[in-house]
């Protein structure tokens, strides 16, 4: 009797009516496959369990192959099909943990950094696309420690997919690269060679190298012009190069700015373009070392390898001491 109690067990276990695949896609994805045999009337029951949480689906398509996506948190669960007979059709249990999880720690404008984490020792394949063309890929191996790898050589401001893989997992991340500040450093001239009579202020660099240095504060990153009411006041960057400039920014102090100036911009430094600026088109911000700053914040598509602004000789200007008729400028910015 027991012997035949056994085959009876093992039959039942050889023509099973359904069969579950997961597939791990940016989360699970439970791939259920039903014999249309076994059942007579849907709705198909998909039930996924444990102590806490239980997700249920219905099938009601007439086909024998679904996909359900299992918006559940990391964890081990049980499963059961039915069908409106409360037939079983099939049941097991589900493994939601994922081999990995990646983490982009470090987007510059021309290269990404990422770090991943692995159950246990794991192959990992790791793929870059632009528009869906895969543009490179490596094998980097994780361990339970933490592990990073980094992609080299990005086009700034440009959109990218991350694709990872291992075994029957993936995971995916979009990431946009910064654009990449042209100006930074570049030669520069103009009138902003002061700086304002105060103990406080760092003299120790030249004052017109402080226009394009990348420091955004008062004490070692400010440039002051001369008096407005007696000459023009300008500065102009050379970037060295023909570039297609995205966008720039020019920082000004929010006491000492000017109301209006113009915006120079020239592919050979003879040929001048001009874009009119004034305050109404500014944003108001807080500079990391807490100086209060406006932004103007010029989002163009230009090509240039010289820019610059003019400040218009007697032109009105903010200024919070009205003995004092000069401008503040903390840095200018050029993106490609």
């Amino acid at each position: 009797m027991k012997f035949i109690l056994i085959l009876s067990f093992i039959f039942i276990q050889l023509n099973l009516h359904a069969s579950v695949q997961l597939i791990g896609m940016d989360g699970w994805i439970a791939e259920v496959e039903i014999n249309k045999t076994a059942f007579k009337k849907k709705p198909i029951l998909f039930l996924t369990y444990n102590d806490k949480i239980t997700n249920i689906e219905f099938f009601l398509e007439d086909t024998n192959h679904y996909q359900v996506k299992l918006n559940l948190p990391d964890g081990y669960y049980d499963y059961l099909i039915k069908d409106s007979e409360k037939n079983i059709l099939e049941k097991g249990k589900l493994d939601l943990i994922p081999p990995f999880t990646i983490n982009i720690k470090e987007i510059a404008s021309d290269h990404i950094g990422v770090t991943a984490q692995a159950k246990s020792l794991e192959f990992i394949d790791a793929y870059l696309y632009l528009s869906n063309e895969m543009l490179t890929n490596q094998k980097v191996l994780f361990t339970q420690q933490k592990n990073a790898f980094d992609f080299f050589h990005l086009a700034s401001g440009t959109l990218y997919t991350l694709e990872c893989k291992a075994k029957n997992y993936l995971e995916r991340k979009e990431f946009k690269t910064l654009l990449k500040n042209i100006a930074l450093n570049k030669p520069v001239t103009g009138t902003f060679t002061k700086l304002p009579e105060s103990k406080f202020v760092d003299d120790s660099s030249p004052v017109i190298s402080r226009i394009n240095d990348g420091k955004i504060n008062w004490l070692s990153g400010m440039a002051a012009s001369g008096e407005v009411n007696a000459n023009e006041q300008y500065v102009f960057i050379n970037l060295l190069k023909q570039s297609n400039l995205k966008e720039v920014k020019v920082y000004w102090h929010a006491y000492y700015n000017p109301l209006k100036y113009s915006f120079y911009f020239s592919l050979d430094g003879t040929n001048w373009n001009t874009i009119e600026r004034s305050t109404n088109q500014w944003m108001k911000k807080i500079a990391p070392d807490n100086t209060p700053v406006i932004v103007d914040h010029l989002e163009t598509n230009m090509s240039a390898q010289y820019i610059g602004i003019i400040i218009k000789k007697g032109e009105k200007i903010k200024n919070s001491l009205s003995l004092k008729n000069y401008l503040e400028l903390l840095e200018i910015e050029a993106y490609e």
